[in-house]
């Protein structure tokens, strides 16, 4: 989905529960896209959904694919995040992999003005994979790397 050739960096959680029942609970509890859950059906290919999360003045893009279990978010003028749901041996995984979208050019300057944004998108991550976990009342297990 991306078309960047690699993240910037990479971090994931094991969900015990299966890749269908991990996917539902993310979508549920993806802020802004819960909101638009019903919307969100396989075999419509990649899907654009535009939401508000609570407490954002501003509506994000989304892009979901049902299908391949994977949510794209990109927003500001370098960002763009991936969530991708994959099957793993204790259930599921879910990967959260950041990607840096700026023009050529600029692409440097997301060091100098976004210092400090691995540690807190790192923080929104737990959080989410807190909420699937307890959506489905099933252990998750984070991964740094």
């Amino acid at each position: 989905m991306s078309g960047s050739k690699r993240p910037e960096w990479t971090v994931s959680a094991v969900v015990e529960a299966t890749v269908d029942e991990t996917w539902q609970a993310l979508i549920h509890s993806f802020p802004g896209l819960s909101k638009k859950a019903g919307q969100v059906s396989p075999g419509r290919g990649v899907q654009h959904i535009t939401a508000t999360p609570d407490g954002e003045t501003v509506e994000w893009s989304f892009e979901v694919d049902a299908d391949q279990h994977v949510i794209g978010l990109q927003g500001s003028w370098w960002y763009r995040g991936e969530h991708a749901v994959v099957p793993h041996q204790r259930g599921s995984a879910i990967t959260y992999s950041v990607y840096n979208v700026a023009p050529g050019g600029t692409r440097w300057l997301v060091g100098v003005t976004e210092r400090g944004s691995e540690t807190r998108l790192k923080g929104e991550f737990q959080q989410l994979i807190s909420d699937v976990g307890n959506r489905l009342g099933c252990r998750v297990t984070y991964s740094a790397g």
